[in-house]
């Protein structure tokens, strides 16, 4: 078959995409064995890039997916009825927080703070010196629960279409969810959560002397455990005020630090424990312990009629031969999945079974996505670079 204009064109996206792909590969492993953050936040950015590169690429290619024998999973489907009865809402527009009001806020280590809060949306904007109003213990009280109906409705909506989704989803399957209430439980029984800073109960302090970067000093009651700064003390009601120990500026990240460190064990623990549940249901399925109906639209497209006429289609088109070896078509490989179920034709070519299952070894030999271009599929047999596939 001579090759097509937009064939030619195809083979130069997924050359230049696997020259992204491999790109992106080496930089996530290089993110992975970064040492610092500003490594990290380095390879980020550079990760970004590559991705705005990689869409202009997808946008410059102009191959259209079909309208026609365009094929739907019923997740899908549910979903398009769900949003075609009850249309998104609106969300606000942004708010300015052009009006303002001084409140008084109290925090769950029990300090109090002077701070404006936006009339419109309720948000906290900024702070205010105690002296800068009369009497700040008359202030009234920072509103925590201000009503956000417009931002409510679309989560009310959000959380109604997931449902669907997911219902959807687990309908025919009989697979049991994650106990993740039980392994906290049990998790937390073995190693019982510190708290950080903010939930710390002050129940005893001790009187210390702060000396701030300006030069200033102050009396100041030190939380005994998280080292909180909980209020300041006259330096007159106290005699010995001079002779105070000096404020553990380091206390307070201290005993953070343990609280952190339980929440790294802990993550570190249900990664775990998820990966054997996944491990263990996986094997019960494979094993017909546990009813499995994959009704994602991978799972479902192979069985369909639109599957099944796009198929003899592309038989058809290639005379029934496989494009790599000339022999009998046996199957139909998809070059790329990006448009599954409504392919521009293109997407997909004749092979036989031995060809196919060499591509596919071919493309699983590399770390990164690798797609063999048509040329190349069709230059599978003579070609002497996929030799020793």
């Amino acid at each position: 078959m001579e090759y097509k204009t937009e064939e030619k064109s195809f083979d130069n996206y997924l050359i230049n995409l696997r020259g992204f792909k491999m790109k992106e590969f080496e930089l996530s492993t290089k993110y992975k064995g970064a040492k610092t953050g500003v490594e990290r936040i380095s390879v980020q950015r550079e990760l970004a890039d590559l991705s705005v590169e990689v869409k202009n690429l997808k946008n410059s290619l102009m191959m259209e997916s079909r309208n026609y024998d365009v094929f739907r999973s019923s997740p899908e489907l549910k979903v398009e009825i769900f949003e075609r009865e009850n249309p998104e809402p609106s969300m606000p527009e942004r708010c300015r927080h052009s009006d303002t009001v001084v409140r008084l806020r109290s925090f769950e280590d029990g300090s109090k703070q002077l701070v404006s809060q936006c009339t419109g949306c309720g948000i906290q904007t900024r702070s205010h010196r105690k002296n800068s109003v009369p009497d700040w213990t008359k202030v009234e009280v920072f509103n925590e629960v201000f009503p956000q109906p417009h931002e409510d409705e679309h989560a009310r909506w959000t959380a109604a279409r997931y449902k669907v989704i997911t219902d959807a989803m687990h309908e025919g399957s009989e697979i049991p969810d994650f106990d993740d209430a039980g392994f906290r439980a049990g998790y937390e029984l073995k190693n019982p959560r510190p708290p950080f800073a903010t939930q710390c109960e002050h129940a005893e302090f001790v009187h210390t002397k702060r000396i701030y970067p300006s030069g200033a000093s102050a009396v100041v009651a030190q939380c005994k455990s998280c080292g909180h700064h909980i209020k300041t003390i006259s330096k007159k009601d106290l005699k010995d005020a001079e002779s105070l120990s000096a404020f553990d500026e380091g206390q307070k990240n201290r005993f953070n630090a343990i609280a952190s460190n339980w929440h790294e064990a802990f993550s570190v623990a249900w990664k775990k424990a998820h990966s054997e549940y996944v491990s263990k249901t996986q094997s019960q399925i494979w094993n017909g312990e546990i009813k499995y109906q994959d009704n994602t639209r991978f799972g479902t497209y192979y069985v369909s009629e639109e599957w099944f006429r796009t198929r003899l289609r592309i038989l058809d088109r290639d005379n029934g031969e496989c494009q790599a070896c000339m022999g009998v078509a046996q199957c139909v490989h998809h070059i790329v999945y990006e448009r599954l179920g409504c392919e521009n034709d293109l997407d997909l070519i004749a092979l036989c079974n031995q060809c196919h299952d060499k591509v596919h070894k071919i493309q699983r030999g590399y770390p990164w996505q690798f797609r063999l271009t048509p040329s190349e599929i069709r230059g599978l047999q003579t070609e002497e670079k996929w030799n020793d596939a």
